[in-house]
């Protein structure tokens, strides 16, 4: 089975990869549409009529490997083809709980996904659907980058609680934003230096848990992943490139 070519038009390929080149991250420089899309890590060869994709067990993990297998549920069905699709969930080193408190670059290249592309190394799974900022700069050995999806929108939202500040900058001084990405915590710092902000990690549900709970008292979050579950009008505000650059 040609996985490309089940996925059609909904499947851009990068094109450093259909020349045999492995590094991601050259990838990413060179196609910037690819960062931050859903990518799909196959086996280089695939001839059972029943695919295995290996998931992680978050909802917008599941979520994104469901959409995966809806457009090859498509194409089987176009194409008169018998094909089943199920989704296997399964536990990476990055879900641990011991990693929640951990800093991602003590986790390690991958920690979302290696174990992932092992189960599709050998055999255990046909593909593994991760978020392209996940995969590691080498993919790992015996899976190829077999595409991305289309890019969602790239920005990222504020979040507060309701009837809180609508901005970066309408936020006291002393107030706790979390987030555990680097990139993130420097523009926000840029935006309003009287923040603080600490390491926040978990799923798009924990980090919302964390608001309400009165932990922090905003975080900001990717818009495409508020949307693939439904949850877009959680955001308080979007964030335009110009205060947070994705």
């Amino acid at each position: 089975m040609n996985i490309r070519k089940m996925l059609g038009t909904n499947l851009l390929v990068p094109r450093l990869h259909r020349h045999g080149a492995q590094n991601l991250q050259a990838a990413r420089h060179s196609q910037q549409l690819l960062v931050q899309c859903s990518s799909v890590v196959a086996a280089p060869a695939l001839s059972r009529r029943t695919l295995t994709i290996a998931t992680r067990g978050s909802k917008l993990a599941q979520s994104q490997s469901e959409m995966v297998a809806q457009l090859l549920r498509d194409w089987a069905a176009k194409s008169g083809t018998q094909l089943e699709v199920r989704l296997q969930v399964m536990a990476t080193s990055g879900d641990a709980p011991e990693a929640a408190s951990a800093l991602l670059r003590d986790l390690g290249p991958g920690a979302f996904t290696r174990e992932l592309d092992a189960a599709v190394a050998a055999g255990q799974a046909d593909m593994a659907v991760h978020s392209l900022k996940d995969a590691p700069p080498v993919a790992a050995p015996g899976v190829v980058l077999a595409g991305c999806l289309p890019r969602e929108d790239p920005r990222d939202v504020l979040i507060t609680k309701p009837g809180g500040a609508k901005s970066l900058c309408e936020l006291p001084e002393g107030a706790v934003v979390g987030t555990s990405s680097t990139r993130r915590k420097a523009q926000i710092l840029a935006s309003n230096p009287g923040l603080k902000v600490v390491n926040l990690r978990g799923n798009v549900d924990a980090r919302l848990a964390a608001i309400a709970e009165g932990r922090v008292d905003a975080t900001v979050l990717a818009l495409s992943g508020l949307k693939r579950l439904g949850q877009a009008d959680r955001a308080t505000a979007v964030l335009g490139t110009d205060v947070l650059l994705p």
